[in-house]
């Protein structure tokens, strides 16, 4: 008789097993290392948008307190907002960016705490835990406590990257806008 031994054929199916897991797993990991290249395009994009706007206003851009994205879109994308402290010659951004966890950015002022001066951050929301020490190591030191990269509230994925010292004075900051 020919063919194969039921032996044969459970290695084979353990073989081809291991296999499809080591290329799940390496597939999981380049989703992992897409979305946080995506992440560090999106901020450095974010970053030069208010760069520029700082440079031709002459102050940061006000930011929003109700976490939508209505004065982000509105300083960068539109220059309808209110106060607008003039020399808007932008669009900074075509389009406002949705994070890799399919949230907004938000940009915000931020209060001195011991280890941070004034100034401001962009907000990123819904980061898993694994992916913050990723990003943190793209964009900082890799320590989610210190640097311009930290942790905010690392259970609920929420990941602040410091403006400093780019934006650390406040003087002309306007608290709050009107889209």
């Amino acid at each position: 008789m020919k063919g194969f031994t039921l032996i044969e054929l459970l290695v084979v199916i353990v073989i081809i097993g291991l296999l499809a897991g080591i290329g799940i797993a390496s597939f999981g990991g380049s989703l992992a290392r897409g979305r946080i290249a995506k992440a560090v395009s999106d901020i450095t994009e974010i970053k030069s948008a208010l760069t520029r706007y700082s440079i031709d206003t002459g102050s940061p851009p006000p930011h929003d307190h109700t976490w939508d994205t209505s004065c982000e879109r509105a300083f960068l994308i539109s220059g309808t907002f209110a106060p607008n402290p003039g020399g808007w010659s932008g669009p900074y951004v075509e389009k406002w960016p949705v994070n890799p966890w399919n949230f907004a950015y938000h940009w915000e002022k931020w209060e001195s705490s011991p280890d941070v001066p004034d100034g401001y951050t962009i907000s990123i929301q819904s980061v898993p835990t694994g992916e913050m020490t990723m990003l943190d190591q793209a964009l900082d030191d890799g320590n989610l406590s210190t640097g311009r990269m930290r942790a905010y509230t690392p259970q609920a994925g929420r990941m602040e990257y410091y403006l400093l010292p780019e934006f650390t004075s406040v003087a002309a900051h306007t608290t709050s806008c009107t889209p």
